[in-house]
């Protein structure tokens, strides 16, 4: 499988949360992601990797913002 580094959707590649410094959960610092594979956006959160009501990371793709084209059922996408 390709597997590419991409920015994170959930703090926008900062590595910390949004006006904090508050190390990212969902890159843990890095403000990259590796992701394995062609990817689709992800329509539950549209690519921004967070819930829109609950500032939390989305629960379709991890925080990843992206998801495997063709993604198994309830897996997430793996964190490198």
């Amino acid at each position: 499988m390709d597997v590419r580094s991409i920015p994170c959707a959930f703090c926008k590649g900062e590595g910390v949360y949004s006006h904090t410094q508050i190390t990212c959960t969902v890159c843990h610092g890095q403000g990259r992601v590796s992701v394995e594979g062609p990817t689709v956006e992800c329509p539950q959160c549209r690519g921004t990797g967070m819930e829109a009501k609950s500032r939390l990371p989305c629960l379709g793709c991890g925080g990843f913002g992206v998801l495997p084209l063709k993604q198994e059922k309830g897996r997430l996408p793996r964190i490198s």
